[in-house]
């Protein structure tokens, strides 16, 4: 039995955790967008995972992914952004240059 509430738990987690990296991959990609930087790779990876508190006090999972943007086509940039839970805390692109 408490076997298979591990395997539960563990496919909770990892759905959870997918979902959670579409939500950030969907808002970086508006971002840089919005920003006139091209998302490279066309996606995102996880950088640090850790346990957090939030504004309330609540434990949470805190997510740090990763990415790389361009402005040039011939430049690679970082970029982040992070979640606390199911919300998104920062999202920043690293200093770069413009066109």
């Amino acid at each position: 039995m408490l076997l298979l509430l591990l395997f539960g738990l563990t496919g909770y987690y990892v759905v959870d955790a997918l979902k959670l990296k579409e939500l950030a991959q969907s808002a970086v990609e508006v971002y840089c967008d919005q920003q006139g930087v091209q998302l490279l790779d066309g996606t995102i990876f996880l950088r640090r995972l850790r346990v957090a508190r939030d504004s309330r006090g609540s434990l949470r999972i805190k997510r740090e992914f990763q990415f790389e943007f361009t402005v040039t086509g011939g430049d690679r940039n970082q970029g982040w952004i992070r979640l606390l839970g199911k919300r998104i805390t920062g999202l920043e692109l690293a200093p770069h240059r413009f066109h």
